[in-house]
């Protein structure tokens, strides 16, 4: 491919059968890759990452780190579900660099699939419930106060009740969640300092507990994990050029959309400043 095409046609088949197409419950794809992609399934597209547009022969994408691409990001297709049918199934993926001379290139992709038997009352599908429903809604990265006011806030976004213990945050600061689970909808915030935080904000707010370092003022990567495996709940950088209030300006760093693509948590335009409403949808 070097210096010829960016671009690259992947095709895997695989079987299912009958009995294992009935009553499936949750459909994730996973995948490793530099720099971007668009995945099919039985010729319909159902995913796609660091790519805009119409895909062509030539299709260049978004430049991702090494660092990210090495580590499986799930999507959770499972409205796609419908898609599979016993017999022989076609996962294709239009895989593709950031340029024709990028001196490194990656895709590997796995399908999980998942019935009530194995999910019903298992971590997995807790897992699965997780990777759906955790998203971090809200960042206080610059407190005018300092560093000690700042926090994170998580949501639980979908209509089920989530436990979120074990999920731990491995990049930008270190934290692990204790037993507690997340009734739809509910906010629970992770702090600098559990003192500072209440004098600022009251005893209202659910508060999980306090991080181990800091969240870096001018911006940094955030890495969400599940409880037992490497595998990233969210994944994404964010940057105090965004939005300049939010730069000690009082204001905080808030998504817009928190049921959006969890892949669009790396870009500005999903967030806005607004006032901080810590624990609170």
């Amino acid at each position: 491919m070097y210096n010829k095409a960016a671009s690259c046609y992947i095709r895997i088949p695989f079987t299912v059968s009958a009995q294992t197409l009935q009553g499936l419950t949750s459909l994730v794809l996973k995948v490793r890759y530099d720099d971007g992609f668009v995945a099919y399934l039985n010729g319909t597209e159902v995913q796609r990452a660091l790519f805009t547009g119409t895909p062509a022969w030539n299709s260049t994408a978004s430049t991702r780190s090494d660092a990210d691409a090495v580590v499986p990001e799930p999507f959770d297709i499972s409205s796609r579900l419908g898609l599979l049918h016993a017999g022989t199934n076609l996962l294709a993926i239009h895989a593709m660099n950031d340029e024709t001379t990028s001196s490194d290139f990656l895709n590997s992709a796995t399908l999980e699939a998942v019935g009530p038997k194995a999910a019903s009352g298992s971590a997995r599908d807790n897992d699965l419930k997780l990777l759906d429903g955790l998203r971090i809604t809200e960042l206080m990265y610059r407190a005018p106060k300092g560093s000690t006011y700042d926090y994170v806030e998580l949501q639980n976004v979908i209509d089920e009740a989530i436990d979120v213990t074990g999920v731990r945050f491995d990049k930008g600061i270190d934290f692990v969640f204790s037993a507690l689970t997340l009734q739809p909808g509910e906010c629970v915030v992770v702090v600098a300092n559990q003192s500072s935080f209440r004098s600022q904000y009251g005893a209202t707010p659910k508060v999980a507990g306090q991080y181990k370092g800091n969240l870096s003022d001018s911006g940094e990567k955030i890495v969400l994990l599940l409880p037992s495996l490497e595998v990233a709940i969210l994944r994404f950088e964010y940057s105090s050029a965004w939005y300049p209030a939010t730069d000690g300006g009082g204001k905080s760093l808030t998504i817009q959309d928190p049921a959006a693509a969890p892949v669009t948590w790396n870009d500005a335009e999903s967030w806005h400043a607004a006032e901080p409403t810590p624990g609170r949808p």
